[in-house]
């Protein structure tokens, strides 16, 4: 087992070489959609993509959102979803601010939903950075 972890800004990763991509992309639609491209590019068809979905009240705009990603994402293979799979530590100025409230908060509360894509055709198309 090889484990990369990459900037992916600055990633040099070889076309179809991988067998899993796991991404935990910031929840922007430009940020995931360029994850996810460099993730199909990189990962061989049969392989797999995991990331980490925003859940579908993180925001207003959450649930298109989320529909854009997985658009995209079934574009790539066929995509399973397990709500709430995934759990944030509570950074400690967001526990400290909370207390200060009078709040008090799990150590992890924050919560994602995990996103599986079962490559069926690698990528091959240009991806631009998002601004």
């Amino acid at each position: 087992l090889e484990a990369r972890e990459e900037d992916v800004a600055a990633a040099r990763l070889e076309a179809g070489a991988y067998d899993v991509a796991v991404l935990d992309a910031p929840w922007y639609p430009a940020a995931l959609s360029h994850w996810l491209a460099v993730a199909a590019a990189a990962v061989r068809s049969g392989g797999r993509i995991l990331l980490a979905l925003l859940p579908a009240l993180h925001r207003p705009s959450a649930q298109a959102d989320r529909s854009a990603i997985l658009a995209r994402a079934r574009t790539l293979g066929s995509v399973s979803i397990e709500p709430g799979r995934l759990r944030y530590a509570t950074p400690r100025f967001e526990r400290e601010a909370l207390a200060t409230a009078g709040l008090g908060v799990p150590a992890a509360w924050r919560r994602a939903d995990l996103l599986e894509i079962a490559l069926e055709r690698p990528s091959r198309a240009e991806f631009v950075a998002p601004t």
